[in-house]
């Protein structure tokens, strides 16, 4: 039921369907008094949520401080989040997302020796296609490159807390210590984080593909609106409300 209701959850934050309800109300003669006020404020949501300059402000306050590989302490395992790829099904292969950043900074941190294990976690995250395990597709794409040796690969989970669950089994058959460098991106990391610390772990933070770079005061920037900037801001409508039911279900810590 979580499971369900998180997925509908997440499509009613969306910005997009708030200044569509509003545009339909203002259309409405019940609400003909209100139809200037209504069409005022789906013009200014439209703005703010589609302005990249606020959207990288919010993501700035919510990411975490990313390390530098000199910074990081020893682990010998790696736990990376799904979330990286999806399944073309015309064409019958795998495709990454911008997300996958985590996949290849994981590696890159196995071959340079700083951790021993990589730890591949994540199912299916669709209610239509439960069939389709992400990790499952991961692992046959690395093993076409040859990536795959030292890799472990979990694909049941179908949520961030399972991740945690699901992995531990692994994580104790690798290593006696719960310290493991947890890599997922930016935007994610606080959930979870709070989901490995409450799963009995001791997680390092890796964040990868950060929003929150360099502050711009390009003009482009500050006054052009972007479709970016909205999804952008799905993604944290999500996270902020993901992570208040987490900590509600007693998944966060």
């Amino acid at each position: 039921m979580f499971f369900f209701l998180s997925k509908a959850l997440g499509f009613l934050i969306q910005p997009l369907v708030w200044i569509v309800v509003l545009l339909i109300l203002a259309q409405l003669k019940r609400f003909a008094g209100k139809r200037k006020r209504l069409l005022a404020l789906a013009l200014f949501l439209g703005w703010f949520f589609t302005n990249p300059f606020l959207a990288d402000e919010a993501a700035r306050q919510w990411e975490l401080p990313a390390l530098a590989d000199e910074q990081l302490p020893a682990a010998d395992v790696a736990v990376v989040l799904g979330g990286l790829s999806g399944w073309d099904a015309q064409l019958k292969r795998i495709q990454f997302h911008a997300s996958a950043d985590r996949l290849w900074q994981a590696i890159r941190l196995q071959k340079q020796g700083k951790v021993k294990h990589l730890i591949l976690t994540g199912g299916s995250g669709k209610v239509l296609h439960p069939e389709e395990k992400e990790m499952y597709f991961v692992r046959e794409y690395l093993r076409t490159v040859q990536l795959d040796s030292l890799v472990w690969f979990e694909w049941q989970s179908k949520n961030t807390w399972e991740n945690a669950v699901n992995s531990r089994i692994i994580v104790d058959k690798l290593s006696s210590s719960r310290r493991v460098l947890l890599i997922t991106s930016g935007f994610h990391m606080r959930r979870a984080l709070a989901c490995f610390r409450a799963a009995g772990y001791d997680p390092i933070a890796y964040p990868t593909d950060r929003w929150a770079g360099q502050r711009k005061f390009e003009l482009d920037h500050l006054l052009l609106p972007s479709a970016g900037a909205m999804a952008q801001w799905n993604m944290l409508l999500r996270e902020w409300v993901g992570y208040a039911a987490y900590r509600v279900k007693g998944f966060a810590q």
